[in-house]
């Protein structure tokens, strides 16, 4: 309580990206109505746009620029880009900070070997108990169009549903579209 306390939170996307504005939009208000006087530090990642992160050296030693002189007291990071950008980036930047995870997909404990001082809320999905429920709301189903982008996290998604796809093999014929813009969705469903 001493010091003045520093949160930087390490967004996925962009600002403008619905998904992860709402995110954001519910840290920031949950931490100014408990601690008004918090300093919080945003920093955008883009990796919706800009995927495999081409421009990740460049971000951290942007990084260490901005906050090696006053470091976080806590590293907060949405999404997996953010997450595999942090844990990468505390080999030689914020190793003693803290590190606060949420909407991980995909989530194992793989994931965070070698890791200390981190904690945090894996986004975890459910297919077979989906496809469960299609049957037994609608029986006559025999066909699963999914629709998915072709980002990180869509991909992630995609490959949690083709592990339990087997289980289903005789029931549900799966078609996955392929990327291509809103209008050709539509046409395709």
């Amino acid at each position: 309580p001493a010091e003045e306390q520093r949160i930087l939170i390490i967004d996925s996307y962009h600002e403008g990206y619905p998904w992860s504005d709402g995110e954001i939009a519910g840290i920031v208000q949950t931490f100014r109505q408990r601690q008004p006087d918090l300093q919080l530090c945003i920093e955008h990642l883009d990796a919706k746009r800009l995927q495999d992160l081409p421009h990740a050296q460049l971000k951290m030693e942007l990084l260490a620029k901005k906050y090696s002189a006053r470091q976080p007291s806590l590293l907060l990071v949405a999404d997996n880009p953010a997450l595999e950008f942090t844990l990468q980036m505390r080999k030689n930047l914020f190793q003693s900070v803290p590190v606060v995870f949420c909407g991980i997909n995909g989530f194992s404990e793989e994931m965070l070997k070698g890791q200390r001082g981190i904690t945090g809320v894996a986004e975890l999905l459910d297919p077979a108990g989906t496809l469960e429920t299609i049957l037994r709301l609608t029986p006559s189903v025999r066909e699963i169009v999914v629709v998915h982008d072709y980002t990180v996290t869509g991909l992630a998604t995609r490959k949690e549903l083709e592990a339990v796809m087997p289980q289903f093999a005789g029931t549900f014929k799966f078609r996955f579209l392929p990327d291509q813009t809103f209008e050709e969705h539509q046409r395709s469903v």
